[in-house]
């Protein structure tokens, strides 16, 4: 989210505004990580502080770990120790060697290591995609998508959380293991069940996780093979569906209602995501249905 305020709009400090905004945001489903450029400038040099908020938040966010920091503000996240960095190197020794059963405890050691340093995700990934592709150029793993490791980093809402990610994915495409039954498409098709009966609940990938007894990984594995998308693309998906069919059947409903029978807590994020699928807004679609009914037929 980006947050743009005119200086004659502010009547009070700026950092306060946005520590509550903050706040605001907060939720157990999510960390957030906030940069703000406190000083004022002149709108012709938009462009070039929007391009330095987004390269400042690309190599500050730490899994797990809420933060607001300013903008050209030097973090002390991300400094790699030499213990790590010999770490690392065991874990590609490990692959050259292809002992592929020692991994998983050397990879929790490694991000265990990476918690104690604060290191960012935009490091972390770096050194986890070369690690994946040297696991595939030796053999140890049968197959590698892009998808998985976005997947990973996207579900993880701590740094356990995506070592539990990473392992699994070694785990699941490492030569001779099986696959396991929560591949089968009757348990998609139970979360999509689930799913449909809840939608006004809170349907995070956790709580979906718990509910059905798998991890973030397969789930999304899952929704990546049967429906070609993320579990949470699927997810906004089918609720905007379904409020269409909500407006279509009752068009007199008010908008906030709607969006909360359809799980969407901010009225005004609902109108956002609407239109970004639909085209139109909810209240030009209602428009549309409330016209239709009020037509006489012969």
């Amino acid at each position: 989210m980006l947050y743009l305020c005119p200086e004659e709009l502010i009547l009070d400090d700026f950092c306060t505004i946005m520590n509550r905004e903050f706040d605001k945001l907060k939720s157990p489903e999510s960390f957030l990580t906030m940069i703000l450029a406190k000083n004022k400038f002149e709108p012709l040099k938009l462009p070039e502080i929007v391009h330095k908020l987004y390269q400042t938040l690309d190599n500050s966010i730490v899994t797990g770990i809420e933060q607001i920091l300013f903008l050209d503000e030097k973090s002390d996240s991300g400094i790699e120790s030499a213990q790590s960095a010999d770490h690392f190197q065991y874990l590609l020794y490990l692959i050259e060697k292809r002992e592929s059963d020692h991994l998983p405890p050397a990879i929790r050691t490694m991000f265990e290591l990476w918690e104690k340093e604060r290191q960012t995700q935009f490091q972390i990934e770096n050194k986890i995609r070369y690690f994946f592709y040297l696991a595939k150029s030796k053999g140890i793993l049968k197959e590698w998508n892009e998808y998985w490791l976005d997947d990973a980093f996207a579900t993880a809402l701590t740094m356990d959380e995506l070592c539990s990610n990473i392992i699994e994915i070694l785990s699941h495409n490492a030569g001779g293991i099986p696959i396991t039954h929560y591949e089968k498409e009757g348990v998609f098709q139970e979360i999509l069940s689930y799913m449909k009966n809840h939608l006004n609940d809170n349907l995070s990938v956790q709580n979906i996780c718990k509910e059905v007894g798998i991890s973030p990984a397969t789930l999304n594995r899952l929704f990546r093979t049967y429906a070609s998308m993320p579990y949470k693309n699927y997810l906004t998906n089918l609720r905007i569906e379904h409020a269409q069919l909500i407006m279509q059947n009752h068009p007199q409903s008010y908008i906030k209602d709607v969006a909360a029978y359809v799980g969407f807590k901010d009225q005004f994020y609902f109108s956002r995501v609407f239109r970004s699928i639909t085209g139109i807004s909810p209240t030009e679609y209602l428009e549309k249905y409330q016209n239709t009914s009020g037509q006489s037929t012969s």
